[in-house]
């Protein structure tokens, strides 16, 4: 049974993280203009521009010195929208303009992980989690059978 659940849902075991670098404007026109640029751009080529924009135009502070070089970070780290864009990306690619409540993001996606845990780790965790679903389904009959049973004024 936890080796049926542990399959059923493995993206609950499944650690993602990403790298990216980002340059954040305050205006659409601004971001729209800077994605404009980097079209077309691969490689090492794009990653240059990429910099170079960063350093030049982003309203990140740390921008300047790290070229819009983002901590590795997993989904729950940043806001749903930049994150969403992330972790939908392909490797190498940049995106189109994210808004956020920063402002306007172009991402440029560096790395994607996926780190599966294992089930002999999860087995525990798994285990406990179904023994309070069963509880909780035993416990809700239990209270359904009483209730036909009892006169309630």
């Amino acid at each position: 049974e936890m080796k049926k659940y542990y399959d059923a849902n493995q993206d609950e075991f499944n650690e993602k993280s990403a790298d990216a670098y980002h340059i954040l404007v305050k205006t659409l026109p601004e971001a729209q203009a800077i994605e404009k640029e980097l079209k077309g751009l691969k490689d090492k080529a794009l990653v240059a521009k990429f910099a170079a924009l960063a350093k030049a135009k982003s309203i990140d502070p740390s921008a300047a010195s790290n070229s819009g070089k983002l901590p590795t970070f997993s989904p729950r780290d940043m806001v749903p929208e930049f994150s969403k864009e992330a972790f939908s990306m392909k490797v190498g690619a940049i995106s189109a303009p994210v808004k956020t409540l920063y402002g306007y993001h172009i991402i440029y996606l560096d790395k994607r992980t996926v780190n599966k845990k294992d089930f002999a780790e999860e087995k525990p965790i798994i285990a406990n989690r179904l023994k309070k679903e069963k509880a909780k389904t035993a416990m809700i009959t239990k209270m359904q059978e009483l209730e036909k049973k009892a006169t309630i004024k």
